[in-house]
């Protein structure tokens, strides 16, 4: 067996800046503060008579690349129709802090099903690399190593409807909710065994919390106190309506889905056939950042020993 490890590209993540407490206790919940989640990313569609409309969230793990719900993207492919924004709470009065990004390239997980929504994630390759600033930084995301302890406190984010079949939200909303147990979730009067081992599910037994239309792909994270960092456990997938009780949120488990992730970027950086900035940080990472050990295949760090060499240019 092989063991792969991979450090994020950016060397902090997981970091609000602005907010130095954890939100109080979507549907349920309230307006986000400006700033409180940089990672948070509003994925917009263009329509000739409409312009760009968010459709769904995604979240930031790099300079170049969001990760989202592979169902936001499957009926619309082309990368030139979307957009992603950043730093922005209010999306139709959006803040100075904005910024825009084309898409270069959407990569969607092969093995997506739209009938049991297994595989429910996708990544977009922006055209140009993002700004770091203190309303713009990556999330931290999960691996097999994570430890979460139980009492972690988790939150879900995004810009959809507060009713199920209401509409979206013009500013960022935020909920703090509950991880439950797979188990409890597939049982009989809840999903009745339709979660895999690759989702989560979270919120409360009672309803009243929960994503809905237009939350979808973006981040369930949750903060690691250890590491003083939030860490993305889950992508906004589906549910039964919207805070309904027994029928919490299902989310995509990230921790599943770290090689796939790097393999991804890494087959974009061959494509491209240089050692970019990134990699020397993540080199640098390999060396300083012990704590952070996430997922790194063979090929890349080879690559990353010869751009630390500087036998490679």
């Amino acid at each position: 067996m092989v063991l792969l490890f991979w450090f994020p590209i950016f060397s902090v993540c997981g970091q609000r800046p602005l907010v130095d407490t954890l939100g109080s206790r979507i549907i349920g919940g309230h307006d986000a503060l400006p700033g409180a989640w940089p990672w948070q990313v509003s994925l917009q569609y263009f329509r000739f008579r409409y312009g760009y409309r968010h459709v769904c969230g995604g979240s930031l793990i790099n300079n170049m690349w969001v990760l989202t719900a592979a169902h936001c993207l499957i009926e619309k492919r082309n990368p030139r129709y979307w957009r992603a924004v950043f730093g922005v709470n209010d999306i139709l009065n959006p803040e100075r802090t904005k910024q825009i990004c084309d898409i270069k390239r959407i990569v969607i997980h092969r093995n997506f099903g739209s009938a049991t929504m297994d595989n429910d994630l996708a990544l977009l390759e922006l055209a140009n690399p993002v700004k770091y600033t203190e309303y713009v930084l990556p999330v931290c995301l999960a691996t097999r190593m994570l430890q979460v302890d139980p009492l972690a406190q988790c939150f879900i984010t995004g810009w959809g409807t507060t009713s199920f079949g209401g509409k979206t939200s013009d500013m960022l909303q935020e909920a703090e909710i509950d991880r439950i147990p797979t188990f409890l979730c597939n049982s009989s009067g809840w999903y009745n065994g339709l979660l895999t081992d690759n989702m989560i599910c979270a919120g409360f037994e009672d309803g009243g919390v929960d994503t809905c239309q237009g939350d979808s792909g973006g981040p369930f994270v949750c903060y690691i106190a250890e590491s003083t960092s939030f860490y993305q456990l889950g992508i906004t997938s589906f549910g039964y309506g919207c805070a309904n009780a027994h029928y919490p949120g299902v989310y995509t488990r990230v921790e599943k889905y770290a090689n796939w992730i790097l393999m991804q970027m890494e087959k974009c950086l061959q494509r491209v056939g240089a050692v970019t900035n990134s990699l020397k940080a993540l080199c640098l990472l390999l060396v300083r950042r012990l704590s952070h050990v996430q997922v790194m295949s063979p090929a890349l760090c080879r690559r990353c020993r010869r751009s630390a060499t500087g036998a490679e240019k």
